[in-house]
């Protein structure tokens, strides 16, 4: 089946997506209005009119403001090829590490990723990361996933941090267990991740050059990302990035917002 991977659907553009008509909050809507649900449905329908199917990263459907919003069951009604024999499956595609999705869950949130689609201030995001990364315990995680099952694990995990309240945090895993239980039915299709190719990624559309910069903390970031500061088992890693980011982005100097 061919595929489309588009960076429409990069988790921080959905974060923005669905935060610009959430009266200026900043936060993404947990439940889009019925104009925002038809901009999303006609975006996803473009996609797969394209390229037959819609490819998404893990990080694009487990941390997507949208996906969070939309689930499986109503895209199933509103994307579905159907087959002949009855069955249906969404025309849509996500990569995890060995095909397992709800590992995958679990190892982000065992390793302190970043989740900017809760519907929360980018700085509670930031804490959420920060306190995932002090507990990161991989083992003690997988043994979690296997005990107690990924949305146990998931809940305890998050619960453990202190920084959501109660009602949001089931929420969070309520979207993820649906995300989970569709793809171990077979109506999500999940494909074993490739590692990234980031040298053919930086040739097709390379990253700034420092003399186009035009503040210093600006370049320090871009030189630490180039550098190799922010990686993680020798792969870039986008929370480290983003984290280091935000405060430039948040700067009261307009290079500096501007480079950010």
């Amino acid at each position: 089946m061919v595929a489309v991977l588009s960076t429409e659907w990069d988790s921080v553009r959905q974060r923005t997506r669905l935060s610009a008509r959430a009266a200026g909050t900043g936060v993404p809507r947990e439940r889009p209005t019925a104009l925002e649900r038809a901009e999303l449905l006609g975006r996803l329908r473009w996609e797969v009119i394209q390229g037959g199917s819609l490819f998404l990263t893990y990080p694009q459907l487990l941390d997507g403001a949208t996906f969070a919003a939309m689930r499986p069951a109503e895209l199933l009604d509103e994307l579905a090829i159907r087959a002949i024999d009855g069955g249906a499956a969404l025309p849509m595609r996500v990569n995890a590490r060995d095909a397992d999705l709800a590992g995958q869950l679990i190892a982000m949130l065992a390793t302190g990723f970043a989740f900017y689609s809760l519907p929360v201030q980018e700085g509670r995001c930031l804490h959420l990361h920060r306190e995932l990364s002090a507990r990161a315990d991989r083992e003690a995680a997988a043994e979690l996933l296997t005990t107690e099952g990924p949305a146990a694990a998931a809940d305890r995990l998050l619960a453990a941090t202190g920084v959501l309240d109660a009602p949001l945090r089931r929420r969070t895993v309520a979207r993820w267990r649906d995300w989970l239980e569709a793809a171990e039915s077979g109506l999500l299709q999940v494909s074993s991740l490739v590692p990234a190719d980031y040298p053919a990624a930086y040739t097709l559309c390379p990253p700034p050059r420092p003399d186009a910069l035009t503040s210093a903390a600006g370049r320090a970031v871009l030189d630490a990302w180039i550098g190799g500061e922010y990686d993680r088992n020798g792969l870039p890693n986008r929370s480290l990035l983003y984290e280091n980011l935000d405060p430039v982005l948040q700067s009261g100097d307009a290079a500096e917002r501007t480079d950010a």
